[in-house]
């Protein structure tokens, strides 16, 4: 009977254990939302993958440390009415030289009708099928947001920024690594817009019928347009060109260090 005690017990211990493990690597929770959403999600290693649950009225979030241990960083999390907020960073982050295997991930779904900002610092960046106000700000590891529409505003120190949607305005910079904006056949620019890179290209597929006014600089690179324009100046010369799209419209400046500017036609 004693020994039957003690399996038990011992069963009971190393259930314990596992499911304190087990804790240590996930993390989940919902927020029931109403109206609009305002969702502010920032990070300092762990990558940030958000997708659009379309008119549901609920924001999740899950966070898989893989090869890391939650207790290890600082999580930070609010919610009510129509904002979300969360934090994840490694507690000795202004200390910290880098970690060994995967950094943790976080994965986001809120409604589609959403403004959205997104902060990382070392980790991938993606966003998909968003309608709103978006502002996506990385360190490193690049930047994807496809399907989404709305205003767009990035910034990313190293890796690149690429975009797909129906976007009316869009203010992109990165430090080094290309940009790629692709816009929806028939979208139009309500606002100006620009594009900045320190070193790498521009390329940009966009509406045979977009009306722009695009002016055009380069360190060094070439400018070349699928697109007729009525030009003066040219890129190849090192300066730039300043030129007109279906009569003109928005203005769309775009600014490289070093790299080539493309426009594809839509």
């Amino acid at each position: 009977m004693r020994m039957s005690s003690f399996a038990v017990l011992t069963f009971a211990l190393v259930a314990s254990v596992a499911s304190h493990a087990q804790s240590g690597k996930t993390w989940d929770k919902s927020y029931p939302v109403s109206g609009r959403v305002v969702l502010d999600v920032t990070t300092g290693e762990a990558s940030i993958h958000t997708t659009a649950c379309g008119t549901c009225r609920t924001v999740t979030i899950h966070v898989d440390a893989h090869d890391q241990d939650l207790k290890d960083y600082k999580l930070e999390e609010s919610g009510g009415g129509n904002v979300v907020t969360f934090s994840l960073k490694r507690r000795d982050e202004y200390g910290w030289h880098g970690s060994h295997g995967r950094s943790p991930e976080v994965i986001v779904q809120t409604p589609t009708a959403s403004d959205v900002t997104l902060k990382s610092g070392s980790g991938g960046t993606e966003l998909s099928g968003v309608n709103g106000s978006i502002n996506v700000t990385a360190g490193s590891g690049g930047v994807h947001v496809t399907d989404s529409t709305g205003r767009l505003r990035g910034s990313v120190g190293s890796g690149g920024f690429n975009a797909e949607g129906g976007f009316s305005q869009f203010h992109l910079h990165s430090g080094s690594g290309g940009v790629t904006v692709r816009l929806r056949p028939g979208q139009q620019m309500e606002s100006d817009s620009s594009i900045e890179v320190g070193s790498g290209g521009v390329h940009l597929a966009l509406p045979r019928d977009l009306h722009a006014t695009v002016d055009a600089t380069a360190g060094s690179g070439g400018f070349h347009s699928d697109i007729p324009m009525m030009t003066s100046g040219d890129m190849n010369h090192h300066h730039g060109v300043h030129g007109t799209m279906n009569g003109g419209g928005p203005e769309l400046r775009i600014r490289t260090g070093s790299g080539s500017t493309r426009i594809d036609a839509l």
